[in-house]
């Protein structure tokens, strides 16, 4: 079965705008999948959005998207893709980099990051752990090294802090933000 990622994580993996995924994916370029409620595209696409992000401004008919999909996907496909006897496109680094960047976050997610309502109500946490990837990714950007992280979480590897900011970033917490209580 194929990884299936948000696409807010798509947008994140791709470099892209969740605009230029929502548009790809109304036009039918890229199908969905449901993955309980949520609306999910599979992680092979991500070097498609990010191919999509290049070629904005050229305002591509959908066929010929969806024809940019279908030869993106093969991986041992040919080095170039002519839309127009004018138009010609090449495999980028950045596209190959998308598509190596999404397998990782998807083979790392599996791995570390877990969701059960018997550990903190459910939150995403490191797997073995009570660590919340929101507390990891929130100490990250707060400033806090490495290093910190390693003397404070020493069970808790780089591959999984590096995995648990970017699904923070991508899947943000519901409901209303935690903050001081109000007198009025």
């Amino acid at each position: 079965m194929p990884a299936l990622i948000t696409r807010r994580e798509a947008a994140q993996l791709s470099g892209t705008s969740e605009t230029i995924v929502k548009k790809a994916v109304d036009l039918g370029v890229i199908p969905t999948r449901r993955r309980g409620a949520q609306s999910c595209i599979e992680s092979a696409d991500v070097p498609v959005l990010t191919m999509l992000g290049h070629l904005t401004e050229l305002r591509l008919p959908t066929a010929r998207k969806r024809e940019l999909r279908r030869w993106l996907r093969d991986r041992h496909g040919a080095a170039e893709l002519a839309l127009t006897p004018a138009i010609v496109i090449r495999r980028l680094d950045d596209v190959e980099r998308a598509r190596e960047r999404a397998e990782r976050y998807v083979r790392l997610r599996d791995q570390w990051i877990v969701s059960d309502p018997e550990i903190k109500g459910g939150e995403p946490v490191i797997r073995g752990s009570r660590v919340s990837v929101y507390t990891l990714a929130g100490r990250l950007a707060d400033g806090d090294s490495d290093q910190a992280l390693d003397e404070d979480y020493p069970h808790i590897p780089a591959d999984a802090r590096e995995v648990a900011t970017l699904f923070a970033l991508a899947n943000p917490r519901r409901g209303r933000p935690r903050g001081a209580v109000r007198v009025a």
